[in-house]
This record gives structure tokens, sequence and C-alpha cells, in this order.
């Protein structure tokens, strides 16, 4: 599926007031727990935010920097990077840790997000 809409809506992550008001408002979300030092982590965010611009454009990507924001990865139980949290709905349908690929972002999403944004 692809985009005719524009750009899939991205958000920096400052707080955990503004991640709990967006999960309110947000049919379909990305978390993207990160770090400025992580080369895997920079290595995998431009293929993944490109897969999800192209086949998932409704989702909002949402990217929270572990090192400025450790209080938000320890609510989240976030203990490594990468991490990739999926919300529909405002509840929590999978969470990549580390050790993962496009393809099993794409996998955990495809269901979800068709039976959420798809007729």
């Amino acid at each position: 599926m692809r985009n005719k809409m524009g750009k899939m809506r991205t958000m920096k992550i400052d707080s955990m007031q503004q991640l709990q008001d967006i999960m309110t408002t947000t049919p379909g979300m990305v978390l993207y727990f990160t770090t400025p030092g992580c080369n895997v982590c920079q290595s995998l965010k431009p293929g993944i935010k490109k897969m999800l611009q192209e086949e998932f454009p409704k989702m909002v990507w949402c990217e929270i920097d572990c090192d400025k924001h450790p209080e938000i990865s320890a609510q989240m139980g976030i203990f490594t990077v990468p991490t990739i949290v999926l919300y529909i709905d405002g509840k929590e349908v999978a969470r990549l840790v580390r050790h993962f690929g496009i393809q099993n972002l794409r996998e955990k999403l495809n269901r979800p997000y068709h039976l959420l944004f798809c007729e």
C-alpha cells in the first residue's frame, strides 16, 4: 500500500505525559527507542521509516532518545536499544528488541494495521 496522501507523521517524544497524550489520540504508533551512540539504531532507522512510509503510512513514528529521557524508557520497560514498540488503538501489540530486521517489523505490523486501517 502506497501513501498518496503525504508524509508519515513523525514526532520526537520529550516526556511521559506527551507520550500518554499521543497514545490516547493516535490509533497507530511506532515507538522507536534509540540513543545517538547506537550504530545499529542509526543504520536501521532509515530503512524502517521508508518501509513504514510506503506500506503503513497511517502509523505515527515516535522517536525517544533514551539518553535524554531515561525516565520514559524506565517507565516503558526499555532496557536496550534499538527497541520498537507497536501500539494499535492504545494497546501494545508487539515489541521488537535489539536483534530484529525490517521484515520482522513488517510481519508484526501487517495484520493489526490492516484490521484497523483497511476495509
